[in-house]
Parts: structure tokens; sequence; C-alpha cells
């Protein structure tokens, strides 16, 4: 079978999330015998993985306002026209016009909805000002993203402003746009027409639902390769008297610091708050709570982080889609505190291997600083009997394949 994989915004080396995962998908199924070509941004360094059927190309720039690029769109057709694949296989559109339904619409494709791109120019569905979106409404998001937004010049002002530490709250007079909704409109012909929509996690395809996007969805949590290496009949320790938690990766207002912050103030002597990853501009901030910072690491070391560690922190205030922090710590017996948000509920289940919460509600949050203030070693062992793998890389992929199996039978 002949793959294509649209993965455009970055070139398919950067270390993120999405780019990742083609990388793994790819590389396996090159070596299932699969022809596999990627779209993606440029990259010099495209020479350094085992498949070799990458194809990168230039795809320009934009940012809030639509980008037109009808010499891009022809190149993609070319592109595909040449090669004629039985599959495209679309993971981020980035910078791509919107109207690639019309160079596309010849082939079978199926779209992998890692994030809400689709739906949100801003990705995350979060309004300018933080506040939590439940689905594409066309009055919001006319006024959610500016006209000013749209205009390279007022946008960049508007952005050095708003991140000076005084002007946090700045924003140039809110005046309603359309190209939302005409974004919005064209993405929602190319997702109905796929022969499978794919999100990540539930909340991802409820989502989606909620946006009004019909169609064909299989929900498919993606493989990790912590799952890969899990270990059975795992001896848990019973004598060790402090509880030792921990937040991963790259401090920010979404990831929850500012309730990590506050958790790490509240907690009893014998609960031990530890951070590893990049604070950035909050180390001060979580030194004064009491938060051990180790500083940044490499995945190389993440077992051995997590063998010190007794419950795992993932604290995010906004629908995170599928994060993969969860898994590692699942993956590595570790139970895990989250929040009700996005796709963390599919993996963390209140009382059994961890505990859930709204991040909104203070009564809430006072019940899991008790729980963490409470817990004792052997309620922590009992959690831990509870955890489950989650889907190991080969699974996954193995998942793929039965559904461009399926697609090729049906032709």
């Amino acid at each position: 079978m002949k793959i294509c994989h649209i993965a455009t915004g970055f070139p398919i080396s950067f270390q993120g999330g999405i780019t990742n995962y083609v990388r793994t998908l790819a590389e396996y199924q090159t070596s299932q015998g699969y022809e596999v070509y990627v779209l993606s941004g440029p990259d010099d360094k495209k020479f350094l993985f085992k498949t070799k059927f990458y194809k990168s190309d230039k795809i320009i720039p934009m940012k809030w306002r639509a980008p037109i690029d009808k010499k891009g769109l022809e190149k993609i057709k070319k592109f595909l026209d040449i090669h004629q694949f039985d599959l495209i296989h679309i993971h981020m559109m980035l910078d791509i016009d919107w109207d690639i339904y019309e160079i596309i619409k010849p082939y079978k494709y199926i779209i992998s909805l890692h994030d809400y791109f689709f739906l949100c120019p801003r990705i995350q569905m979060l309004m300018h000002d933080n506040k939590i979106c439940t689905a594409y409404e066309e009055e919001k998001c006319s006024r959610c993203v500016s006209w000013f937004n749209t205009v390279r010049i007022t946008n960049a002002v508007e952005y050095k402003i708003s991140h000076n530490t005084k002007f946090r709250k700045f924003r140039l007079p809110e005046i309603p746009q359309t190209m939302t909704k005409i974004r919005y409109e064209k993405f929602k012909i190319l997702l109905e027409n796929a022969e499978y929509l794919l999100p990540v996690s539930s909340r991802v395809q409820e989502i989606f639902e909620a946006s009004g996007i019909s169609g064909n969805y299989k929900m498919l949590h993606i493989g990790n390769v912590t799952a890969d290496n899990y270990k059975d009949n795992v001896q848990f320790d019973t004598e060790k008297k402090v509880i030792d938690i921990a937040m991963l990766g790259t401090l920010s207002y979404l990831k929850g610091v500012d309730l990590f912050i506050d958790i790490a103030k509240r907690v009893n002597p014998n609960v031990r708050v530890h951070f590893y990853g990049r604070a950035g501009t909050y180390a001060k901030k979580i030194k004064a709570a009491g938060i051990l910072d180790h500083g940044p690491y490499r995945q190389d070391m993440l077992s051995n982080i997590l063998d010190e560690i007794d419950i795992g922190m993932c604290l995010s205030v906004w629908e995170d889609n599928g994060p993969q922090v969860v898994m590692e710590f699942l993956n590595n017996h570790v139970p895990v505190v989250g929040t009700k948000l996005g796709g963390i509920p599919d993996f963390v289940h209140d009382g059994i291997n961890g505990y859930l919460f709204n991040p909104f509600d203070y009564r809430e949050i006072d019940r899991i600083v008790c729980v963490l203030n409470t817990m004792t070693r052997q309620d922590l062992n009992k959690l831990k009997s509870n955890i489950c793998r989650t889907t190991t890389t080969k699974e996954h992929c193995r998942e793929i394949d039965k559904i461009y199996n399926n697609i090729k039978m049906n032709k």
C-alpha cells in the first residue's frame, strides 16, 4: 500500500507530539512493507531517519489570516498526481490553503484529530482570556479572534504588548470578522468527507461532534513508548514514610502551574513535591512554595525519575486532548492526580488508579489536598495495583493497519 502522511507546519524532525507520532508511525509502516511518504515542512535532517520515503515541501507560513497559497496547492496536487497514493493520512495542515479539499477529494483519506486545529485557530479551544470553549460557535469565535488579529502588523503589536508583565490583559478593540466562519465551513467539508475521523480521546470526539461535525468517528488512543517497556509483577515499597509527588514537563498557566503551587503550599511536611522540566519564569515561585526543582531531563532518564515518584500530577486547565505524561506515569506504575478535562479521564479513574477533580471548584481542590495529606503507603499501593498499561506503539500501529485495510477492502 502506498501511503502519504500530511503533517505540515513543522519539519518532520521537530521534537513535538504530532511530528514524533508521525515519524514513529511512518517508520513502522515502512518496516511492514508500505511505501510511505510524509509531506511536511522543510527539513534538512530527514537523512537521520530509517524511513527513506519522506517528501518535504515548502508551505508559506501564515497565522491568523486565511492562508491563500494557490501555488502551494498546485505543488501538492502535482505531488499527489505523480504518486497516486492508495490512502492519504492527514495529521496537521498548518499553513495549507483552506481549499485543500479540492485537491485531495479524488483520493481516499482519513484524518487523525490530534488537537482542535480544525475547529479553532488558537488550536487549544481557549478564548483570548483563557476561558475554555467546548464547541465552535459562529458568533463567539468571530469575536475571540478579532479582526485586528487577522492583520499581521496589528496582531504583532497586540502580542508584543500583552506579553509584557504590566499589560497582560491588553487587547485591541474587539471587532468581529468572518474568517473563522469561512475556515470552519471549509474544514467541515474536509472532515465530513473523510473515510474515518480518528480522535485521540473521547473528549476530543465530543467537542468535534458538539461543533456540528458529522463523520465516521473511531476514537483511537495513540501508543506510547513507555507502554512498550511496562513491567508486570512489580514489588511496591511498604516501608517508605514520605509521599513523593511530581509534575513533569514545561510549566505554564495551561499546565496548571498556579494549581500546582497552591497544592504544594498546602500539603503536609510528609508530602514532598517535585518538578522535573523547564520552569522558566516560574522558577522562583515554585522554589518559594517548597517545590524541589530538578530542572530539565532527557527521555532516557524518565524511568529512573519515576522510580522515585509515588504520585504524578497532570493539572491541565484546558481540554488537554491526549496528555502523554499521564501515559508515562501509569506505564511506570505511578498513580495520577489529574483534572477532569480533555483526555485525562480516559486514563485516570477516580479512586482506582488515581484521583480526578474539577480545577475550578475550590471544594474539589480541598478534597485533593486532604487525600494527599492523609494518604498511607497502603492506600498508595492499592492504587498502584490497579494500574494497567496503556496502548503500546505496536498495538496502535496495528489498529491503524486494520483501518487502512478496511478502507482498501471497501474500495
